[in-house]
C-alpha cells in the first residue's frame, strides 16, 4: 500500500474511468480519509459524485425485489459498490458482483433495470424459460460467475443485442443466480 494518501478521486466521463487522482499529504498516516467516485460531462463539469458515507452492511438478497442495479464503473473502481447500495437502501447481491436489487431509486449512478424473472441458476430450467418466452437475442452480463459471457451465449444459444438483459452471478454463499431484466 501507499503511505500518506489523504484522498482518492476516481473520475469518469460517460461511464468510462478516465483518471484516478490521488492527493498526498506528508503528515497523513492512516487509510485514505476520503474516496470519491465522480462523473463529469464533456465540459468538465461535475454531474455526479459519491463518497464513503458510512460503514457498509451486507444485506440479504430480497427475492421480492422489483429492480436490478449495476453501478457505474467509477463506483466499482473506487470500491464503493457496497457503500452506495447501503446508502440507497438496496441489497447487494455479493460484494464481488457489485450488483444490487431493491425498490426503485431515482437518479441511480449506473444502470437500472426492471426485473422480469429471477431464479437460481439451473441450465435446463433457464433453457426452458428462454424457450417459453421465445428469447434468442439479449445482452448478457456475468460478474463473479463460473462461466464467461461467451460460454453463456453458446450454452443458451443467445445472440447479442436487443432490449432484454440477462445477468448471471453468485451470491455471498456461492449460490449461482440468474435475472432476466429490461432497462428502465
Amino acid at each position: 500500500t501507499f503511505a500518506n494518501i489523504k484522498r482518492v478521486y476516481v473520475v469518469g466521463l460517460k461511464n468510462e474511468v478516465k483518471e484516478v487522482l490521488v492527493l498526498l499529504n506528508q503528515e497523513f498516516k492512516t487509510d485514505p480519509h476520503q474516496i470519491e467516485a465522480v462523473q463529469v460531462n464533456d465540459e468538465g463539469e461535475m454531474e455526479f459524485s459519491f463518497s464513503l458515507q458510512s460503514t457498509p452492511k451486507h444485506n440479504q438478497v430480497n427475492n421480492l425485489a422489483q429492480f436490478f442495479y449495476e453501478p457505474s464503473n467509477m463506483i466499482i473502481k473506487a470500491g464503493l459498490s457496497l457503500d452506495y447500495a447501503y446508502y440507497l437502501g438496496l441489497n447487494i447481491v455479493s460484494k464481488n458482483s457489485h450488483y444490487a436489487i431493491g425498490n426503485w431509486v431515482d437518479a441511480y449512478f449506473g444502470r437500472s433495470f426492471k426485473i422480469i424473472h429471477q431464479t437460481e441458476f439451473n441450465k435446463s430450467g433457464i433453457k426452458q424459460y428462454l424457450k417459453s418466452i421465445g428469447l434468442s437475442k439479449a445482452n448478457v452480463s456475468a460478474r463473479n460467475f463460473v462461466s464467461t459471457v461467451d460460454e453463456i451465449r453458446k450454452t443458451f444459444a443467445i445472440e447479442d443485442g436487443g432490449g432484454d438483459y440477462l445477468f448471471f452471478t453468485q451470491d455471498a454463499s456461492k449460490n449461482k443466480l440468474f435475472w432476466h431484466c429490461v432497462k428502465v
